[in-house]
């Protein structure tokens, strides 16, 4: 059995995942209670406060005698919250800000599951982007052209249906 105390390294990996998942858990939680406008600023915000928390539960667990090398689960503890939030970040702003996810929802949610290309236009800033982004999305068979009308293909219903779900938990509207 591996002693905690004797793996600082250990601890900090897993105050680490630990407290980003409270901030992930926290970030969820406002963005369905607050109307945001500055989301960005909140979530760093929320990640600097779930930090100092981790460095506080290390300094306590240095009190008690518990954790032999505190500087060195502090350092590994943000390091793991920061590592975390480098992957999660990405990821984040796919769903939050992809127009390729928001036409697939867009598809996915309309009456028939089919949207003519002027139907699609008023929701893009450009008529040529949208097209090369409907290319691409039928090339890899998330939607297909039926003649004027563009529909959702079952791999694409499926995806959007995930991202939706995302959507959702992190109240994010339409986007795109």
């Amino acid at each position: 059995m591996i002693d905690l105390g004797q793996s600082p390294t250990l601890i900090g990996v897993l105050l680490g995942a630990g407290w980003f998942l409270i901030h992930l858990a926290t970030q969820i939680a406002m963005f369905h209670l607050v109307d945001l406008r500055q989301r960005l600023r909140a979530i760093v915000a929320l990640l600097g406060a779930s930090m100092v928390g981790a460095l506080f539960t290390i300094t306590g667990l240095a009190h008690t005698g518990w954790l032999v090398d505190a500087t060195l689960a502090a350092l590994t503890s943000l390091l793991t919250m920061m590592c975390l939030w480098v992957l999660y970040m990405p990821f984040y702003f796919v769903i939050a800000a992809s127009l390729s996810v928001r036409t697939l929802i867009m598809l996915a949610s309309s009456k028939d599951g089919t949207l003519t290309l002027e139907q699609l236009e008023t929701c893009f800033a450009s008529a040529a982007v949208l097209k090369d982004r409907l290319a691409m999305m039928e090339a890899y068979r998330n939607v297909a052209a039926r003649g004027p009308v563009f529909t959702v293909t079952p791999k694409g219903r499926t995806i959007a249906a995930a991202f939706s779900g995302l959507k959702r938990i992190w109240e994010l509207g339409a986007g795109g």
